[in-house]
Formats: C-alpha cells, sequence, structure tokens
C-alpha cells in the first residue's frame, strides 16, 4: 500500500513530535519514512500499477531465469505477435520480451504500445529486455512460471 503525498504530512505531523518527545533522532524518522512513505517503482517515467515492493522483487527474482520467448522486431506489432504475446502470458503469467531496436523512443513507444494491447505490468526493464507480468484468468500450474520453484 503506498500513501499519498497529503497522507505523508499527516503521518509527519502525528509521528515526529512524538518521537522527539521519546528522544529518537532524525535518522530514525528518515528510516520510518524511507521504508512505509516510499512511492511505486517508476519504469520508463511511468508509475505502475500498485503492485507491493516485495512482489516485485519476487517476480524479478523468477524472471532472471526466464529466455525470451517473444522477440519484437522493428517491423513493428502485427495481429501474430500481439496473438503470441497473449498465448504466451496466458500460459506463463511471467515473461520477458526482447525488442530488436536501434532507436530509443522507437523502442520505448513499441514498449508502452505492447504494455497497452496486452494489459500487463512491466516490471522491469534493462537495455532491450521488459519483464512482463500478467495473471492469467485459469493458471495452468504446469506451464505458468510462477508455479515452478526457483
Amino acid at each position: 500500500m503506498f500513501l499519498c503525498f497529503s497522507d505523508v504530512v499527516v503521518v509527519e505531523m502525528l509521528i515526529k513530535p512524538s518521537l522527539a518527545a521519546f528522544g529518537l533522532c532524525h535518522k530514525l524518522i528518515l528510516r520510518f519514512c524511507e521504508k512505509y512513505l516510499t512511492m511505486p517503482p517508476q519504469i520508463r517515467g511511468q508509475t505502475t500499477m500498485a503492485l507491493p515492493q516485495a512482489k516485485i522483487k519476487h517476480l524479478r527474482t523468477i524472471g532472471h531465469k526466464l529466455k525470451p520467448v517473444v522477440i519484437v522486431s522493428e517491423n513493428g506489432l502485427s495481429d501474430n505477435l500481439l496473438a503470441e504475446l497473449e498465448r504466451a502470458l496466458n500460459d506463463h503469467e511471467l515473461i520477458k520480451v526482447k525488442f530488436a531496436f536501434e532507436d530509443r523512443e522507437a523502442k520505448k513507444a513499441a514498449i508502452d504500445e505492447v504494455i497497452k494491447h496486452s494489459k500487463a505490468e512491466a516490471v522491469q526493464q534493462i537495455g532491450k529486455i521488459v519483464l512482463l507480468y500478467r495473471l492469467a484468468k485459469q493458471t495452468n500450474k504446469k506451464l505458468s512460471n510462477l508455479h515452478r520453484p526457483i
């Protein structure tokens, strides 16, 4: 759960005087604010859905060993590519997608299009590889990457 700016102000007004009364140092207050009052992680400049930080860390751990199952080339997004992306997300729930683009702006636009069409969550982006997550309506435990041992 993430708090908005107004919640931060209210929490600071309530907590700081009481902590000062107990003689706790400023470092403890900063540690508390960093731990509980952080905003969701930024991926490519846009806020992701409200996935908890622990869930993101778990998904990144699982996704580390995965190979890209869909490769998007400079030819763009075709109907066949989007159908394969849908099939992969329905089967595996967590997949890596490689974007074979030279131009950064074109790659960013393609990533945004894939996320928009698939209604998936971008968990991580490193270079040309994006880790996508979307919970399937019916999970197949034999195919899902989420139900395999790490």
